[in-house]
């Protein structure tokens, strides 16, 4: 049950809060059950119908947004803590020395398997005047983490932050594709760039469209957020929130980036009921030929988590989360996909205005 005053936060860059390694369920989180923001991770069997405990990897900094992936035997996490990032390798003998990324203050942190063996992490760390994304790679020595040295991901920056990093490996090209938020124009426009991971990436590429507003009302163009791409098919999928439509808020579209790396066409993902309604806070899992999309929005009178699957060149029609709709308010959802196709969803449930938050966690095979 919610316990009074503690509140749950699982928002990290590319929407990375649940991973699987090795058919074990890795799941990170923030609140503040000790009186101050802290990360936590919860570990079980896929399968296991026990709740896990819940395992606090932070130290006594206030911490926020972490994230995870499967690396290794294992998984790979990353969060900020007092400004700066931390990261560490988690395996069935538990969490490993934790590092520092980063020279500045940071935030915002993604981390990227690619090839066996490789891990790119990234941020979102301030400059002299505005907060650019940085990379790096990191290894696993003698089961810890060791960083590499940090590099501008951006090699010709704009005046303007760059906020929400994400990234994916791209099998067919052998590169990594990152994307993030930037504020080189007034609005906030999506940028990808490719590149292996050593000292520098390719120049950025727009990724989503714009269209401009009929009325000097609502600015100069259209906005995006909170890209989140995976690997899919040998290439790499997108998804964000759009605010192309400005009479009802941000929509959910998608991309694919293929041959040259560069993202095609934008489609949008979410079905005709959800028309006039706002979508938020998108997720995106894939594995073999299976991609999911999932966010939340209130077409149903109450925030309910909603999902759609990419299915012979189209999104399907959308599908409540079962157990992720109903009264209260059900948000930020994260999403994995196992190696049978399973679908594990977890996501944040309130069940009352201002009221206390739990976690929710729900997995769940396709139909035949």
């Amino acid at each position: 049950m919610p316990v009074e005053g503690v509140f749950h936060h699982i928002e990290s860059a590319g929407r990375r809060n649940i991973a699987i390694a090795e058919g074990e369920i890795g799941v990170v989180w923030e609140d503040n059950r000790d009186g101050r923001p802290a990360i936590y991770l919860s570990r079980r069997m896929v399968g296991d119908s026990q709740v896990a405990q819940a395992q606090r990897l932070s130290g006594t900094g206030e911490a926020y947004e972490p994230t995870i992936v499967p690396f290794a035997a294992g998984f790979a996490i990353a969060w900020e803590e007092g400004g700066k990032i931390r990261a560490a390798y988690v395996q069935s003998e538990g969490l490993t020395d934790v590092i520092n990324l980063g020279r500045g203050e940071s935030t915002q942190a993604a981390l990227v398997p690619g090839k066996q063996g490789e891990l790119l992490a990234l941020w979102s760390e301030q400059g002299d005047r505005d907060a650019k994304i940085t990379a790096a790679m990191l290894a696993l020595e003698n089961g810890r983490l060791a960083p590499g040295v940090p590099f501008a991901a951006d090699i010709k920056p704009f005046t303007g932050d760059q906020n929400y990093p994400s990234g994916a490996w791209h099998g067919n090209l052998g590169v990594f594709v990152i994307a993030w938020e930037d504020r080189r124009y007034e609005n906030v426009v999506l940028f990808s760039a490719i590149g292996d991971g050593n000292v520098k990436f390719s120049l950025p590429m727009q990724v989503n469209g714009l269209r401009a507003p009929q009325s000097g009302q609502y600015g100069v163009a259209s906005g995006a957020a909170r890209i989140a791409l995976t690997p899919f098919r040998g290439a790499v999928a997108a998804t964000w929130a759009d605010k192309r439509n400005f009479q009802f808020g941000y929509d959910i579209f998608a991309s694919f980036a293929q041959t040259s790396g560069r993202f095609g066409q934008d489609m949008l993902v979410q079905d005709g009921f959800a028309e006039g309604y706002e979508q938020w806070h998108p997720a995106i899992a894939s594995q073999a030929d299976t991609l999911v999309v999932a966010w939340d929005d209130d077409r149903d009178g109450s925030s309910d988590i909603w999902i759609s699957e990419y299915v012979d060149g189209q999104w399907s029609d959308d599908l409540a989360l079962p157990g992720g709709f109903g009264p209260g308010a059900q948000t930020h959802p994260s999403i994995a996909l196992d190696s049978r196709g399973g679908l594990h969803a977890v996501w944040v449930d309130r069940a009352q205005d201002n009221g206390p938050t739990r976690l929710r966690y729900v997995h769940g095979q396709r139909v035949p």
